[in-house]
């Protein structure tokens, strides 16, 4: 059955501009780049990509061909090793990790082509998330098929740390498609099944095993570090092969220890291990959005057979009436107690806490109510900073009422300094000499002041002089 992506505007675009292999994975790779690039506006796809069909779709179809043609071709075969591919034939094992990346950047609305689904029903793609669920497990099989053909090429091309995670994940999307495994160590995702618009691409469920998170944290540093490694390579790689093409250098002379042959492999070797490092993490995050897309697609369906009355308690009827008793507060008691002094009934409201104690609680009325809302309802628009608490009136006759007291404070100050004992040429200059209770009392502080200077000199503080050699 023919792949329902290839129409047949993109067959004639195919043969009208695909050449080579290696030409076709090229211009496929720069469709998605720029599709990538412009956030996905089809308004900047190039002349040459068809009218009627989306630059991403166009890219599907022209890898599909391709690894059709692959396919047909031989080149490629299951039971080869990494020193006998070919170098030409290396760049072609790029063409499953697009092919992945592509059904991710495809769009989940209806367009206007002649593109069909296989034996999905129609209406059934009316809800995105079942388009997107098909997007991306689509895109999971061509990612596991590119990693399952980077881990038969053996050692040579991937690093022994990237190629043990490489089997692991294998391993756990493969182990789980016979539905067995033991009970407690692995957790059940959703995978590739024939439910919701799965497509029978091949995959049952699967089962991967829990990881400790401090593990999955040193794992992606590590997959960031090989990342890193392997993009510097390739800059290096691809400079020193721009310098070659700017010193007009044959092909078979060496530079650096690379001719043109080995340094176009290194590349392309250095560009798969990335790809590989991606895809890794690509595979990682879509386990998480098929399950977010799985409780999309349950909900949207128990919605629409059950008329709103679905397992979302914002939808459910009764959820709501139950929400408006949640909102009426906590539980309250009325106790009906008997005063043993009055011996008159007595009634005390209570609230029950959340630790089941009973205490003391005033009923709410309506006018509480009522006013507890005017009250929130008038500091809604208030502003930020604080607002003025009296009128300027206000504050001149609080600013004039502290001036006035503080002249009259410093009025009674200067009054009794009067009669505060100072020296006798002071006192005369204040006419104050003919007080003789002042004028001891002066006698008696001048008389004070002359014993301190006695007893501290001039410089007697100064001890510097005292250290250091003299001499010098």
């Amino acid at each position: 059955m023919a792949d329902p992506y290839i129409s047949s505007s993109s067959s004639e675009l195919l043969r009208g501009m695909m050449t080579s292999p290696s030409e076709a994975l090229s211009l496929a790779t720069s469709w998605l780049d720029g599709h990538s690039a412009f956030g996905g506006d089809d308004a900047s796809s190039s002349s040459s990509s068809s009218s009627s069909s989306s630059p991403v779709e166009d890219a599907i179809a022209l890898l599909i061909e391709l690894r059709d043609r692959i396919s047909r071709g031989g080149l490629i075969s299951d039971n080869e090793a990494y020193d006998d591919v070919p170098t030409s034939t290396l760049e072609l094992l790029d063409a499953e990790y697009q092919l992945g990346r592509a059904f991710l950047m495809l769009p989940t609305r209806a367009t206007n082509t002649t593109t069909t689904y296989d034996d999905d029903d129609a209406s059934s793609y009316s809800n995105s998330s079942v388009r997107r669920r098909r997007n991306v497990m689509r895109a999971m099989e061509h990612y596991v098929s590119f990693l399952r053909r980077l881990a038969m090429l053996g050692e040579g091309m991937l690093e022994d740390a990237a190629l043990a995670e490489c089997r692991r994940l294998l391993d756990d999307e493969e182990g789980g498609e016979g539905g067995e495994g033991e009970e407690g160590e692995g957790e059940c995702e959703y995978g590739y099944d024939d439910d919701g618009g799965g497509g029978g691409v091949g995959v049952e469920r699967r089962t991967t095993t829990r990881t400790n998170p401090s593990e999955v944290r040193e794992m992606k540093i590590q997959r960031h570090r090989r990342k890193r490694t392997a993009e510097e390579r390739r800059s290096r790689l691809t400079s020193l092969l721009d310098r070659r093409g700017r010193l007009g250098l044959d092909d078979e002379e060496s530079m650096e220890g690379h001719d043109a042959e080995s340094l176009m492999r290194n590349i392309h070797v250095e560009t798969l291990r990335l790809h590989a490092e991606m895809c890794m993490e690509e595979i990682q995050s879509s386990r998480g959005e098929l399950e977010m897309l799985d409780m999309a697609i349950k909900m949207s369906t128990t919605t629409t057979t059950t008329g709103g009355g679905g397992e979302d308690p914002r939808t459910n009827d009764d959820a709501g009436g139950r929400s408006d008793e949640r909102r009426r507060g906590p539980l309250r008691m009325t106790q009906i107690t008997k005063n043993p002094i009055t011996g008159r009934l007595e009634l005390a409201t209570k609230r029950v806490t959340n630790d089941g104690r009973l205490v003391p609680a005033a009923p709410l009325t309506t006018s509480d109510n009522i006013v507890t809302r005017d009250a929130i309802a008038s500091g809604v628009f208030r502003p930020g900073w604080n607002q003025p608490t009296m009128t300027l009136e206000e504050l001149g006759e609080r600013e004039l009422a502290d001036a006035m007291r503080r002249s009259e404070i410093q009025r009674i100050s200067e009054a009794n300094d009067i009669y505060r004992p100072r020296r006798y040429d002071q006192l005369e200059r204040d006419g104050m000499e003919d007080d003789d209770a002042l004028v001891e009392a002066s006698a008696k502080l001048d008389r004070e002041w002359d014993d301190w200077k006695e007893e501290n000199p001039r410089g007697s503080g100064n001890k510097m002089g005292e250290r250091g050699d003299r001499n010098f």
